[in-house]
């Protein structure tokens, strides 16, 4: 599994997944955020970490993806996403 999610610290994907350390990729951004796909072209430089998270996991066999968010996002808040 990909779980894409907030960088908040205060959300800790492994405690409400219950997950041992290696059982599942986790990309965290701001705001749990993932650009559409035409911002993955050569000259998008925003798109790259999002990118290459998608294509590690799908590479390795990643059939689940998830996106999660949470409630009181202080990211969010600030950048008014």
């Amino acid at each position: 599994m990909l779980l894409i999610t907030c960088m908040d610290s205060r959300l800790c994907p492994t405690s409400f997944t219950q997950a041992d350390p290696g059982d599942m990729f986790i990309m965290r951004n701001a705001g749990n955020v993932v650009p559409h796909n035409q911002l993955f072209g050569e000259n998008q430089q925003s798109a790259l970490s999002e990118r290459a998270a998608l294509e590690l996991a799908i590479s390795t066999g990643v059939k689940d993806i998830a996106v999660c968010g949470h409630s009181d996002c202080k990211v969010a808040t600030q950048n008014n996403l």
